[in-house]
C-alpha cells in the first residue's frame, strides 16, 4: 500500500496523463482551437465556482455545481460528438490496437487498389480519400451518405460514365465508404501545370488542409496519382499502388516507416520528447490534473474516529460546549447521572466527505438532554446536539452505545449525635487519651443528605458514619470531616454539606492514690497575721486524690506501673499542701470556708531526674484534687477574760 504522500503523486500524474491525451486529441482535430478553448474554459469555469462556492460557503452554488456536473459531461459529449467518434477511431492508428485492425485495412486498401487499377485500364476517372486524423465532416456533408463497405465493384460502378454519384469524390471512413460525390477544395498553388486537371486539384487542396490521403485516376491519360501532405505522385506504378497506400496512410510526413526505427531509437524519442514537447500543454494538463484531485479530494467519503469525554450539568447551565466533551444535561437538581459516570470515555464514528470533514478540525462537541422518556434507553447518536455540524454526517458510536441510568434525588436534615460516630483511638499515642465525653459538633447539629429518594425516605432512622481511626501521631485536637458508611454511599447517599466532629485529643488521665491529710489555716493578708489565732484549728481530715496526665502511659504494665505509681504519690504526699485562707472570711457572716491545696507548681524541677519531664507535652501535670466538700466550717476560739497577777479577773470601767 502507498503512503498518502505517494498516493497524491501518482494520482494527479495519472489524471495529468489523461488530461494531457485529451488536449493531444483536441489539438488534431479539425477546429481544435475552438474545440480547445471551449472545453478547457468550461473546465476552468467549473472548477474555479467550485472553489469559490467551498471558499465562502456558498452553499446553494456548490449544490447547483453538483447537479449539473453529470449533464454537463453528456451536453459536451453531444456537442463534440464527432471529434470523439474520431478520437475513438484514431485508436485504431495505435500502434498496439492498430494491429488487430492492420488485417481489415489491409483488405480495404486491396479493394481500391484494384479498383483503381480495374478503372485505369478503362481510363475511368476517380477520386478517394482516406481519411485519418483530421476529420473530414465539412466535405462529406456536401456529398451523398453512402456507409457501404469497400469492395471493387461499389467504387466501379460509383465511378461509372454516366452514373449519379461519379462526380466529386468518395470518402472512405472507418475502413467503409462513408459519402460519394462530395466536393473538396481546389488547390491555390500557382506552380502547378496549367493542365492538372480539377480532380488533381481537389485530390490536393484536401490534403493541404487535412492529413488526409488521396488517390485519383485520370480519365485523360489513365495514369493513377497518390496526394499526401500537399505532395502530389504522379504515375504510380499499378504494382505498387497497395503497398505505397499503405506506406502513406499509415507514416506521416514521407519520413521512414516505425516498424524500421530501432526500438532503442524510439525510446529514446519517447523520453526526449517527454521533457522538451509541448511544455505548455504538459503544465496546463498538471495544473488542470491538481484541480480536479483537489476537488475529488474533498468529496472522498471517509469515516474518522473522536473521543468525547463524558461530563454531567444542568440543563440551565450556560456553559459553552468545549472540544472533546459530550455533555449530559440533567433536567433539574433532583435527578443525578448514575450511569455513566464522569469522565467516562465514548468513541464515535463520523462518516462523510473531506470536506465535511475540514469543518471539524477543531474538535467536535456533543451535548444531550436527558428526559424521563429517554432515561435507561441506549444513547442514540441521531438524537444527540453535535457542534459543530457539517453536511450530511452519518454518526454511529464505535462500541455499544452509552445506556444512561438515572434517579430522582432529593435532601433531607437528620439530627447528629456524637454516639452517631465511633472514635477508634487504639492506635493513639499511649500518653494521649480522646475526651470521648467533650465530642461536639461546632458548626452545626444537623447534616443534610442527599440520595435517592427511595432511599432516603427512612435515613434518619438509619443513618451511620464511617468509623473515625485516629493514629499515633494525633496529638492534639482535630475537626474529622463525617463520612457515610460504605454501604450507605452504595446506595448513592452523600453529605451535600460537609459535616466536621470535634475530637479533643488529651494528656492521658491517671488516678495515682488517695491521701488524708489535716488541713492548715493560714493568712495570706500581711497585714493581718493575728487573724489565724482567732480560728480553731480544723479537726477533720480532708481526703485528696492524687492525679497524673500526660506523665504515665495510659496502659502502663501492672508491675512496672505500679512504682512509678508509687514514687509520683510519695512525691504529691511530701510536697502537697493542703490550708485554708482564712483572710477569706473576714467581714463575711459565714464561717465556712474554701479548702485549698498546692505545692506541686515545681513539680517539673523536681522530678527531672525521675521522668523525662522534658519530652512530656506542655499539657502534662501532676495535681490533687479534694474529695467530697471543698469547704468547711471553722469555729472561733473563745475570748480569754484579763486577770491581774494574782490570777483574778480585773474589772473593767
Amino acid at each position: 500500500m502507498l503512503d498518502d504522500e505517494a498516493s497524491t503523486i501518482v494520482q494527479i500524474l495519472i489524471l495529468a496523463l489523461g488530461v494531457y491525451m485529451l488536449l493531444s486529441f483536441l489539438r488534431t482535430t479539425r477546429g481544435s482551437g475552438m474545440v480547445r478553448g471551449v472545453g478547457v474554459a468550461i473546465l476552468l469555469a467549473v472548477l474555479l465556482l467550485y472553489g469559490v462556492s467551498l471558499r465562502f460557503e456558498l452553499e446553494e452554488l456548490n449544490v447547483l455545481l453538483k447537479g449539473i456536473a453529470g449533464f454537463l459531461v453528456v451536453i459536451l459529449a453531444i456537442i463534440f460528438q464527432p471529434e470523439l467518434r474520431r478520437g475513438m477511431v484514431s485508436l485504431g492508428e495505435n500502434q498496439l490496437i492498430g494491429r488487430f485492425m492492420k488485417a481489415q485495412r489491409d483488405e480495404v486498401l486491396a479493394e481500391v487498389s484494384n479498383a483503381c487499377i480495374s478503372m485505369a485500364k478503362k481510363k475511368q476517372g476517380a477520386l478517394i480519400a482516406f481519411e485519418r486524423q483530421t476529420p473530414l465532416d465539412a466535405y462529406i456533408e456536401s456529398g451523398v451518405h453512402v456507409d457501404s463497405e469497400v469492395t471493387r465493384l461499389i467504387l466501379d460502378s460509383i465511378f461509372h460514365h454516366g452514373a449519379a454519384l461519379h462526380d466529386g469524390a468518395v470518402v472512405i471512413r472507418d475502413n467503409r465508404i462513408e459519402a460519394a460525390a462530395c466536393l473538396f477544395p481546389l488547390t491555390e498553388n500557382i506552380e502547378l501545370s496549367k493542365s492538372t486537371g480539377t480532380r488533381h486539384r481537389a485530390a490536393l487542396g484536401l490534403t493541404e488542409e487535412t492529413d488526409a490521403v488521396t488517390v485519383m485516376v485520370s480519365e485523360e491519360t489513365g495514369f493513377i496519382s497518390v496526394c499526401k501532405g500537399g505532395k502530389l505522385e504522379r504515375r504510380v506504378a499499378r504494382g505498387e499502388l497497395e503497398h505505397i497506400l499503405s506506406d502513406r496512410i499509415g507514416v506521416d510526413d514521407g519520413s521512414a516507416p516505425e516498424e524500421s526505427i530501432s526500438r532503442l531509437a524510439r525510446v529514446a524519442k519517447w523520453v526526449r520528447g517527454a521533457f522538451t514537447d509541448h511544455i505548455a500543454q504538459k503544465a496546463a494538463s498538471v495544473l488542470i490534473a491538481v484541480g480536479v484531485f483537489v476537488l475529488a479530494y474533498k468529496q472522498v467519503y471517509t469515516e474518522e474516529t473522536y473521543v468525547l469525554t463524558l461530563e454531567h450539568a444542568l440543563v440551565t447551565d450556560s456553559a459553552p460546549l468545549s472540544p472533546g466533551k459530550l455533555l449530559v444535561l440533567r433536567p433539574s437538581q433532583s435527578f443525578e447521572v448514575l450511569d455513566p459516570a464522569e469522565g467516562s470515555k465514548f468513541s464515535i464514528i463520523i462518516e462523510g466527505t473531506r470536506d465535511d470533514h475540514a469543518a471539524l478540525r477543531t474538535g467536535l462537541a456533543a451535548a444531550f438532554t436527558v428526559t424521563e422518556e429517554t432515561m435507561g434507553l441506549a444513547l442514540d447518536a441521531n438524537l444527540v446536539s453535535w457542534s459543530p455540524v457539517a453536511g450530511t454526517l452519518s454518526k454511529h458510536w464505535e462500541d455499544k452505545p452509552p445506556i444512561l441510568r438515572m434517579q430522582s434525588f432529593a435532601t433531607t436534615e437528620v439530627d447528629l449525635d456524637p454516639a452517631q460516630v465511633e472514635v477508634n483511638w487504639d492506635d493513639l499515642d499511649s500518653y494521649y487519651e480522646v475526651d470521648e465525653e467533650q465530642l461536639t459538633f461546632p458548626t452545626t447539629t444537623k447534616v443534610e443528605i442527599t440520595g435517592p429518594q427511595n432511599a432516603i425516605a427512612d435515613i434518619e432512622t438509619r443513618v451511620e458514619f464511617k468509623p473515625i481511626v485516629l493514629t499515633s501521631e494525633t496529638r492534639e485536637d482535630i475537626n474529622w470531616q463525617l463520612e457515610l458508611t460504605e454501604a450507605l454511599r452504595d446506595e448513592n447517599l452523600e453529605i451535600k454539606t460537609p459535616v466536621f466532629l470535634h475530637i479533643p485529643v488529651v494528656p492521658a488521665q491517671l488516678r495515682l492514690s488517695s491521701i488524708d491529710i489535716e488541713p492548715t489555716l493560714q493568712c495570706f493578708d500581711p497585714t493581718r497575721p493575728d487573724l489565724v489565732d482567732k480560728w480553731k484549728k480544723p479537726a477533720e481530715k480532708v481526703q485528696l486524690n492524687i492525679y497524673v496526665k500526660g506523665i504515665l502511659p495510659r496502659n502502663l504494665d501492672a508491675d512496672e506501673g505500679q512504682n512509678e505509681k508509687l514514687k509520683l504519690s510519695d512525691y504529691a504526699t511530701t510536697h502537697v499542701r493542703c490550708f485554708i485562707d482564712v483572710a477569706k472570711l473576714e467581714g463575711q457572716d459565714s464561717k465556712v470556708a474554701l479548702i485549698e491545696t498546692g505545692g506541686l507548681k515545681r513539680w517539673r524541677d523536681d522530678l527531672k531526674d525521675r521522668f523525662p519531664v522534658a519530652d512530656l507535652d506542655p499539657d502534662a501535670d501532676l495535681w490533687v484534687e479534694i474529695v467530697g466538700e471543698k469547704t468547711i466550717r471553722l469555729e472561733e476560739v473563745e475570748p480569754t477574760e484579763p486577770t491581774n497577777g494574782n490570777g483574778e479577773r480585773e474589772d473593767k470601767e
